[in-house]
C-alpha cells in the first residue's frame, strides 16, 4: 500500500517502461532515447521511502491526512511528526518549550512554524543518550522505539532545563558564538556531558572565558587552543 507520493512513483515506472500514459515535453527524450550516462542517473535517481509497518488501516489514514494537511512540501521531521506522536517526540517538544530559546532567539518563527526548533531538541536527546549522529534514520529509530513509553522523559527534562540555566549563568554576549545553533549544540551536549556523565562541578565564570577563547580562536582560525581539550581544561574538579 502506498499511503502519499503516487503522483511521482507512477510517473517514474510509465517513463521507464515508456507507457504512453505519459506525456513527455519537446525537450525530454523517451527513457531508451537516453544514452547509457542518463540511463544510469535516472536509475540512480534516488526515492525515500518509510515503512510504516503494520499499521491499522485507521492509523494509516490518519498518516495521510497529516502529511497533506499542508501545501508545501514537508520536511522530515514534519514528516516524523505525522508518524509519530507519541512519548519521545512529545518529550522533545516540552523541551524545545524553554524560555532560554526564546530569550536568546535562537529559532526564527519560520524554523519553528517547520518544527525546527523540536528536531534541534530531539536531536540534543538522542545524541546525549548516544552519540553524535548525521543521519536522519538515527533519529528515527529512537522515535519509534520511545513512542509507546520514555521512562527517562522527567529526567532529561530535568538536566536540560539545568544546563540551559548554566549557560544563562555564563552572560555570553549577545554576538557570541554560542549563540549560533551548530555551536549552541555543541556546547550543550557537552556540558550535559560534563555535568551528568562525568561528574564534573563546573564553573560558570570558567566555562564562558575558556569557550570565548576558543570562539575568537576558532574565528582567526588559528591554532591557539585545541578545541578537543577545551572542554577538558573548563571541567577539572577545581571548577
Amino acid at each position: 500500500m502506498l499511503v502519499d507520493g503516487q503522483q511521482r512513483m507512477t510517473t517514474l515506472n510509465q517513463y521507464f517502461r515508456g507507457l504512453p500514459d505519459i506525456r513527455l515535453d519537446a525537450d525530454t527524450p523517451p527513457y531508451t532515447a537516453l544514452d547509457s550516462e542518463h540511463k544510469l542517473a535516472f536509475l540512480e535517481y534516488e526515492v525515500v521511502i518509510r515503512d510504516l509497518g503494520q499499521l491499522a488501516i485507521e492509523d494509516i489514514k490518519r498518516v495521510f491526512q497529516r502529511i497533506n494537511a499542508t501545501n508545501y512540501s514537508l520536511n522530515a521531521m514534519e514528516i516524523h511528526n505525522a508518524r509519530f506522536d507519541g512519548a519521545f517526540k512529545k518529550t522533545g517538544e516540552e523541551i524545545s518549550d524553554a524560555e532560554f530559546f526564546d530569550v536568546h532567539k535562537i529559532f526564527s518563527a519560520a524554523e519553528i512554524k517547520r518544527m525546527q526548533d523540536v528536531r534541534f531538541c530531539l536531536t540534543l536527546l538522542v545524541t546525549v543518550m548516544s552519540t553524535y549522529f548525521n543521519r536522519d534514520e538515527f533519529l528515527e529509530t529512537y522515535l519509534e522505539k520511545f513512542n509507546d513509553e520514555f521512562e527517562d522523559s522527567e529526567q532529561f527534562k530535568k538536566e536540560f532545563r539545568e544546563v540551559f540555566s548554566f549557560i544563562g549563568d555564563c552572560s555570553f554576549p549577545a554576538g557570541a558564538r554560542i549563540w549560533k545553533k551548530a555551536d549552541l549544540f555543541t556546547a550543550i551536549v557537552e556540558i550535559h556531558r560534563a555535568k551528568y556523565k562525568k561528574g564534573r562541578q563546573l564553573d560558570p565564570k570558567v566555562v564562558a572565558s575558556d569557550l570565548m577563547k576558543f570562539y575568537a580562536a576558532v574565528d582567526s582560525a588559528t591554532p591557539e587552543i585545541d578545541p578537543r581539550r577545551v572542554f577538558e581544561s573548563m571541567t577539572s574538579s577545581a571548577g
